[in-house]
């Protein structure tokens, strides 16, 4: 399973951010929005939409080595949100959720941004990169 997909799997399991999420937005989804990719334009200029998450894999290819095979290989995500600014009290109960499913995983973050979204100023986005790896048992 690629790395964001198992991302996004777990932090679904995460009943205390679902219904963190589900109480601060306005439209209430059939689904729960995590994408993989950038939802259609229709999704994200709906501020009443938000929070919606996009977890992409970041190209990387880190690995150990023993007796010249990968025994650990590494993965990096990019984890971002979007809430609206008058949910802005929320970001760190989110982020906080996030961190902790993420650890849960053997995910560690090592960057973080939260600012005004560049295509609408309705919606605050933040991104966090995660670095997570994986044993593989083939030595």
């Amino acid at each position: 399973m690629l790395p964001n997909k198992y991302v996004i799997n777990n932090l679904l399991e995460n009943s205390n951010l679902l219904e963190l999420t589900d109480s601060l937005r306005a439209n209430k989804l059939t689904y729960k929005p995590f994408f993989a990719s950038a939802p259609n334009d229709d999704f994200t200029n709906t501020p009443d939409n938000a929070p919606w998450f996009r977890v992409t894999n970041i190209p990387f290819d880190e690995a150990l080595f023993a007796d010249n095979t990968r025994f650990i290989q590494y993965h990096r995500v990019q984890v971002d949100f979007w809430v609206k600014q008058e949910d802005s009290s929320q970001i760190q109960a989110i982020m906080e959720q996030v961190y902790q499913t993420m650890r849960g995983i053997n995910y560690e973050r090592y960057y973080q941004a939260i600012g005004t979204d560049a295509d609408d100023n309705r919606l605050i986005m933040v991104t966090q990169n995660f670095e997570g790896y994986e044993e593989r048992n083939e030595i």
